[in-house]
């Protein structure tokens, strides 16, 4: 899986509190959300959230996690802007002699 995918997928589960309202926000699947969030959870070897049949809350090491995941992608969110505005204002000058 694409970890910066299910970083998006995870942060945006933080905000809404619920795996349901990410997917439909994402237009993903709910079973596609908690794979990645499981997935992810299993890559950095805790629990990021604490689930019960009517609610999720991030844990302790989820809720610094997603903090310090929300940076990360604001700065490559940043980065890429940048860049990209960067390139889009390159003025190129080309100077042609040509015969007569």
């Amino acid at each position: 899986m694409d970890k910066f995918d299910c970083l998006n997928v995870f942060i945006r589960t933080a905000q809404l509190g619920s795996f349901t309202a990410t997917a439909n926000a994402l237009n993903l699947t709910q079973s596609a959300v908690s794979k990645k969030i499981a997935w992810l959870e299993q890559q950095v070897g805790f629990a990021l959230f604490h689930r019960n049949s009517r609610k999720i809350a991030l844990t302790p090491q989820g809720d610094e996690y997603a903090k310090h995941c929300e940076q990360v992608l604001t700065d490559m969110h940043t980065i890429e802007t940048r860049l990209r505005g960067d390139r889009l204002t390159c003025e190129v000058s080309c100077d042609c002699l040509c015969p007569v």
